[in-house]
């Protein structure tokens, strides 16, 4: 489901305005509601994954962790889009969308694993 959700994003600039507003339009709209999909399964999907592989004992731990990531993204995204689409080595907009759809979106994963891989206090418990 987050692989449908970063092809809905990063397909965006891709449309471009040959085509009739209305079409343009219905296409964004579909894209958007192909996304929000996607994204409404993803979290809970990622909960009962991670209830499932967890400790009873850490279960609230892991998803108030999660659920904070999610958060921290959704706070951090928007204006490091922003800032991206500025810079001109980025080369502008559409790159931008690109960058943050797929770039992005897997940092942060690889870096809560690599936490969670290395803290002692995983380990003990």
């Amino acid at each position: 489901m987050v692989t449908v959700s970063v092809v809905a994003i990063a397909v965006t600039p891709s449309v471009r305005h040959q085509h009739s507003t209305t079409l343009l339009f219905m296409a964004l709209l579909g894209g958007i509601c192909v996304r929000g999909f996607a994204q409404g399964l993803n979290l809970p999907l990622m909960m009962i994954i991670l209830s499932r592989n967890v400790a009873p004992h850490l279960q609230g731990r892991v998803t108030a962790l999660r659920i904070s990531f999610n958060r921290f993204g959704g706070l951090l995204v928007p204006p490091g889009m922003g800032a991206l689409a500025d810079m001109d080595a980025v080369g502008g907009l559409a790159n931008a969308f690109y960058i943050v759809g797929i770039g992005w979106r897997h940092r942060p994963r690889c870096a809560l694993s690599l936490w969670v891989l290395f803290s002692p206090r995983f380990k003990k418990e």
